[in-house]
C-alpha cells in the first residue's frame, strides 16, 4: 500500500483550481492554502538553481512524489494536552502538528506517532530539555524541505530538578535530542543542498567591504548571514567572521569592514591553488544551546530507522562529557543508503566535538560548515568506522582542549587536536578542506585491533590491515600539521601501530593540495606512501616520511605533483606573529624560523628511499625558497641516504638544474649524520655531501656551483648499510677502504647501549668498521640481486664461529621488526670473505631481486648478519668450495696485506664456507627432523 492510500497520510498534493474541490468551503480548502503557501516559498528561490539548490526535486515533491513524507493534513495540533503527566506523546498511527512555539521539559514520542512542524509556519521555537524520539519527527522532509525558519532550543538551567526528566536523558546527559531504535527524524532545511561554502575568485584586503566569491551565491545567501572567511596565511588567527549586508551574483556586501588581507584568484591552476574559502555559518534549522557554556547534544542509537539532517545549523551544543557531541551516532551498526546523513548544514560554538561516528557504517557528512570548535572535529571514534563518506567539508579554527574536560582524549590537547581523526582507512574521504588552525588538518591514527565491543559482531577486521578506500582532492591549508600519521596516546587501551598502518600496502594520497604550513606538511610513519598528482606550496617541512625503526622498509613515490617554493600569495607581510614574521623588504610573510631554519622546505629526507617521478617545480629561487634538506631536528638523525628525482620539468627561468633546488646553508649538509645524505639524479650520478669517502679513483667528482658543502659524482652506484651496534660509546668510524677515507658517525641511540647507523655503501666496495661493540648487526639493502658489499671487522679473527644469519632475538626480541626478520631469516646471504689474525672480512650479498624498486628489499628479505662475541655460531665444516683463508684478489684497489711465513701444521683447520640458507651443495644430506644442526649442515 503506498503512502497516498494510507489512512491520514496523504501526500501534499495540490488540486486543480477547476476541480469542484477546489471551492473555498470544501474539505480540501486547508490543503489548497497550504499547496499555496509551499509553492509561493519555492518561487522565491527558484533563482538560487544557479546556487545549486534542488528546487526542481522540491517542485516535484510538490506535485505528489513519494519522496515527501510530511502528512498534508493532521490528525491533531500539539499542545501541551495532548501529553501525558512524563512528556509522553502516545497518539499511535496518527500525525500530530506542531504549528506554534513550545516549551516543555520533556518531550517524548511514543513509536507509531508522527509530530512534524508545519510546513506552513515560520519562527517557530520549539524549546525542550530532553526530546527522545521513539516515533517519527519531521522537520520538512527530503521531498519538500522545510521553507520557513524553526529553532529547536535545548534548555539548560542549573535550578532545574533533573530527577524529573525521562531516564534516557539522565543517563545520556542533559539537554539532547535522542533518536531511539526504531524511530525516524527527519529535518531538512530548505538551503540544504544550496551553497555551504566557496572561495574569493579575486583578492579581498583589509579595509575592503565587499568580497567577489567565485560562485553565484543569489538567493542561497542573503543580509544577516553570519559568515567566516579562512585565514591565508600562516598564521590561523587571521581567519574572521563576518556579515552580509548585501548579496547580488557573486559579490557580498559586509557589514563591517575586514581587518585582514584575505588571497583569492578567479581560476585555479597548478602554480595558484591559494585562496580564501568562505563559508556561511547561518542556516533556516536551528538546533541550539540555551547556554552555550553548557552546551546540549544529538544522539543516534542503534535500530533507528532514519537520522537525516539536512540544511541545520548546530550552535553552541556539545556537553564536556563523554558521548556528548552536536551530531553523534552511537553504535548504530550498519546504516541503509541515504538514512543516516548529515548535509549542508554547520557546526560552530561546539563545546566537544563537530559530527562523531562512533561503531556506525554507512554514515554520509557532506558539505559542513564547521569553525570555532573544541576538541577533533569530524571524528571516527574507535576503529571499526567503515563504509562512511566524508566530503566536501570546510572545518575552520579547531581548538583544543587543555586540561579540566574528563573523558578528553590525551590527543586532544594542543598541538595535536585535529579537524578530521581518521581511525579507519576503509572510508572515502574526498574534496574537504582542514583550514586555520594549531593541531593537526588530517589524523589517520589507526589501531591495530579496534575498541568496539558493541559492534565486534558486525565488524572484527583490524582496521590496520585495511587500505584506504579513498583520499582525494582534499586542502590543507594555515595549519601547524597538515597530514599526520603516527602512533598516539589516544587513551582507552588502543594500541595504535607506529609499523605499517595498512598492512604493509602503501598509503595512497591523491591530488591532495597544501599551502602556508607552518610547521609540519604531511608526516607519515608507515610501510610505504605514494602521493599522486597534487600542489604543494609555501610550506615548511612540507613532507616527511618515516618508519620509526632499525631497517629501513618505508618508501615514498611521487608521481606528477607540483611544488611551487615562493607562491603569488604575499600575505599580511606587515604582521608580526608567533607563527610569521614581515620580512625586510615588506613585501612578502614568511612563518617564524622556530627552529632556526629561516626558509620553507618542500621535502625533508628522513627515511627513504623517496623517488619524485614527472614532478614540476617552480620558485624554487633562493635558500628561503628551497625544496630539498637533510632532516634537521633535535637529534640530527636521519635514514634517507638514498632521494631520486626522475625527468623533473623546471618552470621558473635560471632554476633548470636538480641541484638548484637543494637549500643551500652549510647547516644544513655538514655536522653529526646529515653527512650520509644522497641525491640520485640519474644512472649511476649521484649529488652528495663534499666528503672525499665518496671519491674513488674510478668516479668523476666535482663540486656544485654555489658552495662547497656539495658535490655531483658520476660512474657511482650505491647501496645501503644498516648497522646496530650494542655496548657502543662514542661515535662510529667507517672507512672506504678503496681510498682510506673515512666517516665519522655520531648515530641514533636506540636504547641503553644500542645505536643504529645507515651508511651509503658504494656496490662491491670493502669498508672498514671500527667498533669494539661485542654485537653488531649488518643488513644490506637498495642493492640488487647478487650485488654485495665486504665489512671488515678488525680484530675479530673467529668471526666464522661468531657470525649468525637473520635472528634478531637476541636485539629486537617481541617487536615488529625483529618478528618480521625472524621470519625472514631462511633468505640470508652471507660469507666470510677472508679471515686474517688482524681480521675477518664478512660479504653480504642481496639475495633476490626486488620486485618493487622504491623497495630497499626483496620480497624475502634482505641479507642480515649478526655477530656476537658471546655465542658460538654455526660450525660449517670443511668444504673444498670454501675461500682461501689467504686475502682474496684486490679487487677494492688497495695492496694485498703482507703475509707471514707460512707455518707447518700437523691439521689444517676447516675452512668456513659461505653460509647460505639452505643445504650445502655437497656433500647431499637431508635436513634431519627435530635435532640442530650437524657440523656438515647449515641453515638460518
Amino acid at each position: 500500500m503506498s503512502k497516498a492510500d494510507r489512512p491520514g497520510r496523504a501526500l501534499l498534493t495540490c488540486p486543480s483550481s477547476s476541480s469542484s474541490s477546489a471551492q473555498t468551503d470544501s474539505p480540501a480548502a486547508p490543503l489548497m492554502r497550504l499547496c499555496a503557501s509551499a509553492i509561493m516559498r519555492l518561487s522565491a528561490v527558484h533563482a538560487a538553481v544557479v546556487a545549486g539548490v534542488a528546487v526542481a526535486a522540491l517542485l516535484g515533491a510538490v506535485a505528489g512524489a513519494d519522496a515527501c513524507a510530511i502528512p498534508a493534513i493532521p490528525d491533531a495540533t500539539f499542545s501541551p494536552a495532548l501529553l501525558a503527566a512524563d512528556g509522553l506523546l502516545d497518539m499511535p498511527g496518527q500525525n500530530v502538528m506542531i504549528a506554534a512555539d513550545v516549551a516543555l521539559d520533556t518531550l517524548k514520542i511514543q513509536a507509531g506517532t508522527t509530530l512534524y512542524v508545519d510546513p506552513a509556519s515560520d519562527g517557530i521555537e520549539l524549546r525542550v530539555r530532553c526530546l527522545v524520539n521513539e516515533g517519527t519527527f519531521l522537520v520538512g522532509s527530503q521531498g519538500c524541505p522545510f521553507a520557513g525558519r524553526l529553532t529547536i532550543t535545548l534548555v539548560h538551567d542549573d535550578s532545574f530538578d533533573a530527577g524529573r526528566l525521562d531516564p534516557i536523558c539522565q543517563g545520556m546527559g542533559h539537554p539532547g535530542m535522542f533518536t531511539e531504535s526504531g524511530a525516524a527524524t527527519e529535518l531538512v532545511g530548505l538551503d540544504g543542498d544550496a551553497v555551504g561554502w566557496t572561495t574569493l575568485s579575486e583578492p579581498a584586503g583589509r579595509g575592503d567591504t565587499s568580497i567577489r566569491l567565485g560562485t553565484d551565491v543569489s538567493g542561497a545567501w542573503g543580509a544577516g548571514d553570519a559568515l567566516v572567511i579562512a585565514s591565508t596565511d600562516f598564521d590561523p588567527s587571521f581567519t574572521e567572521k563576518v556579515t552580509v549586508a548585501s548579496v547580488s551574483g557573486s559579490v557580498v556586501e559586509l557589514s563591517e569592514p575586514l581587518r585582514y588581507y584575505h588571497h583569492g584568484s578567479a581560476t585555479i591552476d597548478a602554480l595558484d591553488v591559494e585562496r580564501a574559502e568562505v563559508g556561511r555559518l547561518s542556516r533556516r534549522v536551528q538546533i541550539v544551546a540555551s547556554d552555550a557554556t553548557w552546551g546540549g547534544h544529538t544522539k543516534v542509537h542503534a535500530g533507528a530507522r532514519l537520522s537525516r539532517f539536512v540544511g541545520v545549523e548546530f550552535r553552541g551544543l556539545g556537553l564536556r562529557r563523554l558521548g556528548a557531541y552536536p551530531v553523534h551516532w552511537h553504535n548504530a551498526g550498519q546504516q541503509a543508503p541515504g538514512t543516516a546523513v548529515v548535509r549542508g548544514g554547520s557546526v560552530h560554538g561546539s563545546l566537544f566535538r563537530c559530527v562523531t561516528i562512533h561503531g556506525t557504517f554507512g554514515v554520509e557528512v557532506v558539505n559542513l560548515v564547521a569553525w570555532d570548535n573544541f576538541g577533533h572535529c569530524i571524528f571516527l571514534e574507535d576503529g571499526p568506522e567503515h563504509g562512511n563518506v566524508i566530503s566536501d567539508n570546510l572545518v575552520l579554527n579547531t581548538k583544543s582542549i587543555d586540561g579540566g574536560q574528563a573523558h578528553a582524549l590525551p590527543s586532544d590537547v594542543a598541538g595535536q587536536v585535529s579537524a578530521f581523526w581518521l581511525s579507519n582507512p576503509d572510508n572515502v574521504i574526498e574534496r574537504n578542506v582542514a583550514a586555520a588552525a594549531w593541531g593537526v588538518g588530517f589524523w589517520v591514527s589507526v589501531c591495530r585491533t579496534h575498541k568496539g565491543d558493541a559492534v565486534r559482531h558486525l565488524y572484527d577486521e583490524h582496521p590496520s590491515e585495511q587500505p584506504w578506500r579513498s583520499f582525494a582532492d582534499n586542502v590543507a591549508h594555515s595549519y601547524e600539521k597538515a597530514y599526520f600519521s603516527e602512533a598516539s596516546s589516544v587513551g582507552f587501551g588502543c594500541s595504535i601501530t607506529n609499523h605499517s598502518p595498512h598492512g604493509g600496502a602503501p598509503i595512497r594520497i591523491d591530488n591532495l593540495r597544501m599551502w602556508k604550513i607552518f610547521r609540519r606538511g604531511v608526516w607519515i610513519r608507515s610501510a610505504g606512501v605514494e602521493v599522486h598528482g597534487g600542489v604543494f606550496s609555501d610550506n615548511s617541512n612540507g613532507f616527511e616520511f618515516l618508519q620509526g625503526g632499525f631497517v629501513p622498509l618505508s618508501y615514498g613515490q611521487f608521481f606528477g605533483s607540483t611544488f611551487v617554493g615562493k607562491s603569488n600569495n604575499a600575505g599580511n607581510f606587515w604582521e608580526e606573529t608567533s607563527v610569521q614574521y614581515a620580512t625586510d623588504n615588506h613585501v612578502r610573510s614568511k612563518r617564524n624560523p622556530g627552529r632556526g631554519m629561516d626558509r620553507t622546505t618542500g621535502f625533508v629526507m628522513y627515511d627513504g628511499p623517496t623517488k619524485f617521478n614527472d614532478c614540476t617545480f617552480h620558485a624554487f629561487s633562493d635558500n628561503h625558497y628551497c625544496f630539498l634538506a637533510p632532516r634537521f631536528a633535535w637529534n640530527a638523525f636521519q635514514m634517507a641516504v638514498t632521494t631520486e628525482v626522475a625527468r623533473p620539468r623546471f618552470i621558473e627561468a635560471g632554476v633548470d638544474r636538480i641541484e638548484g633546488l637543494l637549500c643551500r646553508n652549510r647547516a644544513a649538509f655538514e655536522g653529526d649524520d646529515r653527512i650520509t645524505w644522497a641525491l640520485k639524479v640519474g644512472a649511476g650520478d649521484y649529488v652528495l655531501s663534499a666528503q672525499q669517502y665518496y671519491v674513488e679513483p674510478d668516479t668523476s667528482c666535482g663540486a656544485l656551483a654555489g658552495g662547497e658543502e656539495l658535490i655531483r659524482c658520476s660512474q657511482l652506484e650505491l647501496a645501503q648499510l644498516n648497522m646496530m651496534l650494542t655496548h657502543h660509546e662514542g661515535p662510529l668510524t667507517f672507512c672506504n677502504v678503496r681510498n682510506n677515507q673515512c666517516l665519522t658517525l655520531s648515530g641514533f641511540s636506540v636504547s641503553a647501549g644500542k645505536k643504529s647507523y645507515i651508511i651509503p655503501v658504494r656496490v662491491g666496495g670493502t669498508y672498514e668498521v671500527h667498533t669494539s661493540s661485542p654485537m653488531l648487526l649488518m643488513q644490506l639493502s637498495n642493492a640488487r640481486k647478487e650485488e654485495s658489499i665486504t665489512l671488515r671487522l678488525p680484530g675479530r679473527a673467529d668471526c666464522a664461529r661468531k657470525l649468525f644469519g637473520n635472528d634478531l632475538r637476541s636485539i629486537a626480541e617481541d617487536t615488529e621488526f625483529g618478528k618480521r626478520f625472524t621470519r625472514n631469516r631462511d633468505h640470508s646471504r652471507i660469507a666470510v670473505a677472508a679471515q686474517t689474525a688482524a681480521h675477518c672480512d664478512v660479504r653480504l650479498t642481496q639475495p633476490d631481486y626486488r620486485t618493487d624498486p622504491l623497495r630497499f628489499c626483496p620480497p624475502t628479505g634482505c641479507t642480515i648478519a649478526e655477530y656476537d662475541e658471546a655465542r658460538a655460531g654455526w660450525d660449517l665444516g670443511p668444504s673444498s668450495k670454501g675461500l682461501s683463508a689467504d686475502p682474496p684478489p684486490a679487487d677494492d684497489g688497495s695492496e694485498p696485506e703482507p703475509q707471514p711465513e707460512p707455518q707447518p701444521e700437523p691439521e689444517p683447520e676447516p675452512v668456513p664456507v659461505p653460509m647460505r640458507c639452505r643445504r650445502p651443495a655437497a656433500p647431499r644430506l637431508r635436513r634431519p627432523k627435530r635435532r640442530r644442526p650437524s657440523t656438515r649442515e647449515a641453515w638460518c
